[in-house]
């Protein structure tokens, strides 16, 4: 009687445990399919931005000028929210959807920090962008190497 009660305890806890497997793997498969949606637009000073308001943003104004595949273009980004931002280094890396490789989009950079308040930004940095891909980006944005924050874009064929 005893070992029948206990093989009803080990099956039923096996069945929970595989119920709660499933449940978090649908979980994410829906996180990561989210997550490769195309970052808010929010106004900042006079000025529309892509990014997450009050933290990370470029300058972007999706109508006028859309990001395109192959060609560099100047983009201005801004940061929000952590003291000392002008003393570290800033680097973006992008990752193209359905890649595993980072690609450096904005190289390592600590000299064109503003520390001045830009368009309502704690620090601003001027930069120039270029993707080889169309298709949805992740931008990693790094100060002194370590993750600040992460935003999404759309890059248009032309």
């Amino acid at each position: 009687m005893r070992r029948i009660f206990t093989i009803k305890k080990v099956s039923t806890f096996v069945a929970l445990f595989l119920l709660i497997i499933a449940l978090f793997g649908c979980s994410n498969k829906n996180e990561t399919s989210q997550q490769w949606k195309e970052s808010n637009i929010f106004e900042s000073g006079n000025y529309k931005m892509i990014g997450i308001k009050g933290r990370v943003g470029f300058i972007y104004d999706k109508k006028n000028m859309p990001i395109v595949k192959g060609q560099q273009n100047k983009y201005m980004w801004h940061l929000w929210g952590e003291k000392n931002q002008q003393e570290k280094k800033f680097k973006v890396l992008g990752t193209h959807e359905g890649s595993k490789k980072d690609v450096i989009i904005v190289p390592e950079t600590i000299n064109n920090l503003q520390i001045s308040p830009n368009n309502s930004a704690d620090v601003s940095i001027p930069t120039s962008m270029e993707f080889k891909k169309s298709g949805m980006w992740k931008l990693d944005v790094l100060l002194d190497g370590k993750l600040f924050d992460t935003i999404y874009v759309k890059v248009n064929n032309k």
